[in-house]
């Protein structure tokens, strides 16, 4: 029996869509489902249709500029509807050895902000000050819709995974996936 912490496990397709625009999109975008085609207004509502009705895990492969690899798991993965502003909930957590929980310790139970459309906790507007978007509370300590560089900095901006070896050293790559439990 496979582990299901083993990278075979997980089929990736390519779905590659930037996240620095505004929340919603201009216009109307499809997502391709089995049962037909569902129309949506924003990259959430993808991710949404994808966890409503099933339990779904995340794992989320990162790499750090010196081609060290390691992963995070939730054992379940949620992003609630417009109406309760993508609101993400997260399960159980386990990861590489040394790789701490940077998405879950803050992120988990809050809400999508944007630059155009603020939700966290913070006085001022995390998504603007950072130039991302993400689900903040007072900003984050994982920053995976960050600017990607061609070396390693220390910049809160930039991709980044606040528990994995030096503090606010920006990755290589991040690579967020789900899938049925």
């Amino acid at each position: 029996m496979k582990s299901m912490l083993e990278k075979s496990d997980w089929d990736h397709k390519d779905t590659a869509l930037s996240i620095h625009g505004p929340m919603t999109l201009d216009i109307q975008s499809s997502f391709k489902l089995k049962e037909g085609q569902v129309f949506l207004k924003s990259r959430n509502d993808a991710i949404h249709e994808l966890t409503k009705d099933k339990k779904q895990i995340l794992r989320t492969d990162l790499m750090k500029f010196s081609r060290e690899k390691g992963h995070a798991m939730y054992l379940s993965f949620f992003v609630d509807n417009e109406s309760y502003k993508y609101k993400l909930k997260l399960g159980s957590f386990n990861g590489t050895k040394g790789l701490g929980d940077s998405l879950g310790r803050v992120s988990n139970n809050m809400y999508f902000s944007t630059m155009d459309n603020d939700n966290d906790k913070q006085k001022g507007n995390c998504a603007e000050d950072y130039k991302t978007a993400g689900w903040f509370n007072n900003c984050f300590y994982a920053n995976l819709n960050g600017w990607i560089r061609k070396d390693s900095r220390k910049d809160a901006s930039e991709l980044c995974w606040y528990d994995w070896g030096p503090t606010w050293s920006s990755l290589k790559s991040a690579k967020m996936m789900i899938r049925p439990m």
